[in-house]
């Protein structure tokens, strides 16, 4: 006899955000794959079992499977447990199940470091390895997780000769330091954030076109960018390149189009989150190692579960 079964089916054919092809009735390739669970069930007849997928399945897929599992599914957001959010569907037998407590977790919160675009981020996706400033924006169906990142560049003079948080300045290109309660200075609580100076001008730069530029942070001009689209490109001292965007009056302009954004005015790289990032999403053990490449990494991770939500069911 086998005490626990513990199980969820690829969601991929039932999930909104499946643009062709979604599957809205219990047959198909989808319908299949949740078979697999259920021949486990009733071959190894568990004590207790529990069994998972995407809120977002159509009714009918739904309704047959609480038929043949023969309890209601359980809604529970991941948000309540970590930054992330995930609205997944439980189905089990384990008695006296309820809602988790909200532990309050933004974005923020499992960043290294850095400010995030949103203060929940959104499903992580098993495709996120893929993921772009562009389609973060986009208002397409669960777009992905990102965040946006000021660098420390020098700082300014205090009249103390002190250097403290609130005197220390930060660029578009990079990470900010922790927010704090307390500080004094100029950028007191936040930091100062900048880009580099030592920009070289191709075109006529005005507000109806800014033309192309871009900027290093040892001062020196580049050559310049030729392009149609106006960017800026940071150059860190390790000779990485990084696109930095403008956010101003709450719009960003990304590859010629204009999205609303919640960040104060000023540049910003935008990225997409670390693998270790993306573990403190789905709650995963800081200590775990992925066997795998990182692009392995995040499909792993978008395609499992949160470990709080499964903890706080069994437990």
């Amino acid at each position: 006899m086998m005490k626990l079964l513990l199980g969820g089916s690829p969601c991929t054919h039932w999930s909104i955000a499946q643009s062709r092809h979604r599957e809205t009735r219990p047959e198909g390739q989808g319908w299949e794959l949740f078979r697999n669970y259920l021949i486990a069930k009733e071959r190894y007849c568990p004590d207790f079992f529990l069994y998972e997928n995407n809120k977002s399945m159509a009714p009918a897929i739904r309704e047959q499977i609480t038929a043949e599992l023969g309890v209601e599914p359980i809604f529970i957001n991941s948000a309540l447990v970590s930054a992330q959010s995930r609205q997944r569907l439980y189905w089990t037998n384990i008695p006296g199940v309820e809602q988790p407590e909200d532990r309050g977790l933004v974005l923020r919160d499992i960043l290294e470091s850095g400010l995030p675009l949103r203060e929940k981020g959104y499903t992580l996706k098993a495709n996120y390895a893929n993921s772009n400033a562009a389609n973060a924006l986009d208002s397409k169906h669960f777009p992905a997780t990102m965040a946006a990142e000021p660098i420390r560049v020098g700082a300014i003079e205090s009249s103390t000769g002190s250097e403290g948080q609130g005197h220390r300045v930060y660029s578009a290109d990079g990470k900010s330091k922790t927010l704090c309660g307390n500080g004094g200075g100029a950028g007191a609580k936040t930091g100062l954030y900048t880009v580099p100076t030592g920009m070289a001008w191709r075109g006529h730069a005005n507000a109806d076109n800014p033309s192309s530029f871009e900027a290093r942070p040892d001062q020196k001009a580049n050559a310049v960018i030729v392009g149609h689209q106006s960017r800026l490109v940071i150059e860190t001292a390790d000779g990485r390149s990084f696109p930095a965007y403008e956010v101003k009056n709450g719009r960003i302009a990304i590859k010629g189009r204009e999205y609303p954004i919640r960040l104060a005015d000023g540049f910003y790289i935008i990225r997409k989150l670390t693998v270790l990032e993306c573990m403190r999403l789905q709650t995963v053990p800081e200590d775990y190692i992925f066997p795998v490449s990182n692009s392995q990494a995040y499909k792993m991770l978008g395609n499992g579960w949160t470990v709080e939500v499964i903890a706080h069911i069994l437990l």
